[in-house]
């Protein structure tokens, strides 16, 4: 793999990570919720996930689950499942003053790397990006573990940057509303976005 494979890789990841979908509606929910750290786990669940796809796509399988969707229905039947479960329990929970935890924004930065997991293996843009483009801009047949290696580093990175920037911009606007009468707000407004991402796994 050479490295203007490597760069041509780098941005066309970034530039499909920062368009807005399902991953970047759970980490701005996630972080209007439950701040940054809530967000930054999200993040690392997301991250865990593309590790699985470029496995995948390195491997062949990306392919062959696209071929053999059942396996893919059913983890993205499961994802929408719970991510309508976390959207529930912020719409209803409790809120307190202040920037402490509530019940919700416990248990959601609780689940958070297990929601960034779950959606981004449901995500079929994740899906489409790791079958289709990928093998059109890497040399997949030719690549070394080392190369493999080298590809997980930089998306890993790449993530970071992107849905990092976002994680950050959410904690921020948490904390400029954070007082008990615009927490109301944010854990529903949070629930919305949260339950579209579950929308837009569901309908893609």
């Amino acid at each position: 793999m050479s490295w203007h494979d490597l760069l041509g890789f780098i941005v066309i990841l970034a530039a499909a990570a920062a368009i807005p979908g399902p991953d970047v509606a759970a980490i701005i929910g996630s972080g209007l919720s439950g701040g940054l750290p809530s967000a930054l786990r999200l993040v690392f669940g997301l991250i865990l996930g593309h590790a699985v796809w470029m496995t995948a796509a390195v491997t062949g399988l990306a392919a062959l689950a696209q071929a053999l969707g059942a396996a893919f229905i059913v983890i993205k039947l499961g994802a929408v499942a719970y991510l309508l479960y976390l959207a529930w329990k912020l719409w209803t929970g409790p809120v307190s003053d202040g920037l402490q935890a509530d019940a919700p924004a416990s248990g959601l930065r609780q689940a958070g790397v297990l929601t960034g997991l779950l959606v981004s293996l449901s995500n079929p843009k994740a899906l489409v990006f790791f079958s289709a483009v990928v093998p059109s801009i890497l040399p997949l047949e030719h690549l070394t573990l080392g190369d493999f290696a080298l590809l997980i580093v930089a998306s890993s990175l790449t993530f970071i940057m992107v849905f990092g920037a976002w994680a950050v911009l959410a904690a921020k606007a948490r904390a400029v509303l954070g007082k008990a009468t615009n927490r109301l707000a944010i854990n529903r407004g949070s629930a919305v976005l949260i339950a579209g991402s579950a929308v837009a796994v569901a309908t893609r």
